[in-house]
């Protein structure tokens, strides 16, 4: 058949197995050997143990996975059967090769049956199952599915909602379901615990959501210790605040896209080896609307090792940490930033705003652009690029610093006197209105991070 051979040139690509996906108007998902039967059939379709079909309402069958596996190959079978080998394969027997449509893989690319081709889908063009609701108590409590992190993410299922009531969890878990929500109710706090020497959240499932989560205070013995260690493909971190850890999130070399937004993470990094956020090769990492604040002991704010790293609307300060560079794309790529503020305190222990390539460069495409940004030097000998790469520069501007080493086309004001801004102060309240001051427009960009601060919730 046309498309096994398809497939078996592009095996490489489908390395990850996908969770259970689109079931949305009128899909509707069979497992088993109730899978959707189409007649007798020759050609039988073996896939992994947990495949779901799904028939649209044009009655094409489609075939996604909710498995991970990295050693699973293709077999061309006599009568044309297709087999994916692993240690458990349930057999859908009376479903035809020629009936199934679509294949699905978790890393966003899919293969079409009829027309032969890949399709790379993105994060968001992928639609998650409708799984259970599971809400989290720390302890016993009314009303709850669970009374612990670990058993609440243990009998997670693709799709799921997990919810943490209000409350302080003293407690860490793991995750290896696709397609989940974990959603905080405001109040709930994980703090204090790791689990598997990582992490308070352990992530291995793809297309995961993690919604208005306060961690704080994780440490392991390698001083990697995160709020999340994520080991899937595809992560958003929604309305997050973590703080006083040795690291926010560690993102492994899964590939796929992490999404941080309206999110405060402060206070983090540790032996110069841990950082605010710290993202090794996957596709994208996008951060809107956050703020990252004053890491510690040497610490980055942002290291990002992705082919494309973007940043908008958000603050990214030194203040009184003593990090290293607010941002670190110590492999290249493509780095993006717009309407957003940084500041380089003088505490720090490094005097590039931005390192990029230090470590070689390991992608094709290589650029800086930053674009509509304020950048703060409250470090005498800052400079806002160190790298062998020409910036692409657009309504930039320097305060502070050395004015022999602002790129030509950026804009250059002395001090934060001659700019206009209120005199040095380790609060992000500084530098709350230097947008409006200096472009016209309404500090967006610190709104929601402002908002997490330990004064405004009360913690």
């Amino acid at each position: 058949m046309p498309f096994i051979a398809a497939f078996l040139r592009h095996w490489p690509k489908a390395a990850y197995l996908m969770f259970s996906v689109l079931l949305a108007g009128s899909l509707f998902a069979v497992q088993g050997t109730a899978a959707a039967r189409s007649g007798a059939g020759d050609n039988p379709l073996s896939l992994f143990a947990g495949a779901t079909l799904t028939r649209d309402s044009s009655g094409r069958i489609i075939a996604s996975f909710d498995r991970d596996h990295s050693g699973y190959q293709i077999d061309r079978l006599p009568s044309g059967a297709v087999t994916i080998n692993d240690i458990q394969t349930r057999k859908f027997s009376d479903v035809r090769v020629r009936d199934v449509a679509l294949l699905l893989f978790s890393d966003g690319w899919s293969y079409d049956v009829v027309t032969g081709r890949w399709t790379d889908l993105g994060v968001t063009s992928v639609l998650t199952s409708k799984g259970s609701s599971l809400r989290i108590c720390p302890g016993v409590g009314a009303g709850c599915d669970a009374s612990s992190l670990a058993e609440g993410l243990r009998r997670a299922t693709a799709g799921s909602i997990v919810t943490l009531a209000p409350g302080v969890y003293r407690e860490a878990g793991a995750l290896t379901a696709h397609g989940v929500t974990i959603r905080a109710d405001p109040g709930a706090h994980i703090t204090g615990v790791a689990t598997e020497g990582k992490a308070a959240l352990v992530i291995r499932g793809n297309n995961v959501v993690v919604e208005g989560v306060h961690c704080s205070n994780i440490a392991v013995p390698d001083h990697n210790g995160a709020c999340i260690r994520f080991e899937g493909r595809n992560l958003t971190i929604l309305g997050a605040y973590f703080h006083d850890a040795e690291e926010g999130v560690l993102v492994g070399d899964q590939g796929g896209v992490v999404i941080i937004e309206d999110s405060r993470f402060e206070r983090l990094g540790a032996i110069g080896r841990a950082h605010g956020v710290y993202v090794n090769h996957i596709k994208e990492l996008v951060i809107r609307r956050s703020c990252f604040l004053s890491s510690r002991d040497e610490g980055h704010e942002v290291k990002s090792r992705a082919a494309r790293t973007v940043i908008e609307n958000s603050l990214i300060a030194s203040f009184d940490g003593h990090d290293s560079r607010l941002v670190d794309a110590p492999n290249g790529g493509e780095l993006i930033i717009t309407n957003s503020v940084f500041e380089k305190g003088e505490r720090s222990s490094n005097y590039d705003v931005i390192g990029f390539g230090l470590e070689g460069v390991a992608y094709q495409a290589n650029s800086v652009q930053i674009e509509n940004t304020i950048v703060v030097m409250d470090h005498p000998f800052s400079r806002l690029l160190n790298g062998s790469i020409v910036p692409v520069i657009k309504g930039v501007h320097l305060i502070g610093g050395r004015r022999w080493e602002a790129p030509p086309l950026a804009n250059w004001t002395s001090d934060r006197k001659a700019a206009g801004l209120p005199p040095y102060s380790a609060s992000p309240d500084s530098l709350a209105n230097a947008q409006e001051r200096l472009f016209g427009v309404a500090p967006a960009a610190m709104a929601e991070c402002l908002r997490k601060s330990p004064t405004a919730q009360g913690r």
